[in-house]
């Protein structure tokens, strides 16, 4: 063989690993369409915080970066979900289940 048939060689497997490689990044997990994944609290909770969570993955997630509960203290999330809850316009049961659900996450 000559030089550059091995060169050649080389370089079309370099092209082949590299286009498998971006293939296995491209088909790799997606997160949610605001980049936020919210993981799984390892923390027993209720079944009223449990809806709350899906509200929160699924209401707040639509708008912005959804933030792990123990990022904030109670007083904060006491705060943010009722001003949130009023430009989210969900009901105030709703507002009541992610406010369980983020406090409850932080005990």
């Amino acid at each position: 063989m000559t030089i550059k048939k091995i060169n050649n060689i080389h370089m079309n497997k370099i092209i082949f690993f590299g286009a498998c490689f971006s293939v296995l990044i491209a088909c790799s997990p997606k997160t949610t369409q605001t980049g936020a994944v919210v993981e799984p609290v390892t923390k027993t909770l209720s079944a009223s915080a449990l809806q709350g969570q899906t509200i929160y993955t699924e209401k707040c997630g639509a708008c912005h970066k959804l933030f792990k509960p123990e990022k904030f203290s109670e007083a904060k999330w006491r705060h943010e979900v009722p001003e949130m809850a009023k430009l989210a316009k969900i009901s105030a049961e709703d507002e009541n289940l992610v406010l369980t659900y983020v406090l409850e996450s932080i005990k």
